[in-house]
This record gives C-alpha cells, sequence and structure tokens, in this order.
C-alpha cells in the first residue's frame, strides 16, 4: 500500500486489476473472479467443496459447526493446499515443456 506497512485497499487492487485487463484486452474481470477460478479449479482436481469453503473463510452456520466443532481443520487445509499447489506447478511445467507459456509482457 502507499503507507509503509499497510496492506492496499480493495479499491486499490480492483483499479489495479482494472487496468492490466485493459492493457491485456481482457473484456471484464474483478477480484472477485479468482476466488470464482480457484473454487471451480480446486474442485476439478477432487478438493471437497467443505474444505475449500474453509480455505475461502466462509462462515458455516450450521447448528454443528456454530456450537460443536471447534476443530481448526489446519492439516486438511495444508493437504489440500499441497495438492493444489503440485497441480499448479505440473500444469506450469506441461506449458513450459510445451512452449505454451502466455508473454503478457515483452
Amino acid at each position: 500500500g502507499k503507507k509503509k506497512g499497510q496492506p492496499r485497499t480493495d479499491s486499490a487492487i480492483r483499479q489495479s486489476a482494472g487496468r492490466f485487463c485493459v492493457s491485456v484486452e481482457i473484456p471484464h474481470f474483478t477480484p472477485r473472479d479468482l476466488r470464482r477460478t480457484w473454487k471451480t479449479l480446486a474442485g476439478s482436481i477432487g478438493l471437497d467443496r467443505d474444505i475449500r469453503n474453509r480455505l475461502q473463510g466462509h462462515a458455516f452456520q450450521d447448528v454443528g459447526s456454530v456450537n460443536y466443532d471447534r476443530w481448526d481443520y489446519l492439516e486438511e487445509k495444508r493437504r489440500a493446499m499441497t495438492k493444489w499447489s503440485r497441480w499448479l506447478e505440473a500444469l506450469v511445467m506441461s506449458m513450459e515443456e510445451n512452449n505454451n507459456v502466455v508473454q503478457l509482457h515483452g
């Protein structure tokens, strides 16, 4: 952000994303699209919806979650993110091997 030690505001991130999308001719984009894309791709590689919701910080409002379940799901989150990281790395490596990496600048 502009102030040392302070994060960027959501409006600053939206504006930056908007400028980037115009520069690379992406017709419509909001930062929320990243959350939707991640959730869809993570589901496609077998990550359970419950763990995807927990990773995205969604609140669980059912009686069991609110009143009884105090587990932090840290190990489950780690396993899920390890699976995601390995999938993403394999995808990038495959694209590099096939020379399909998109060059956005220069």
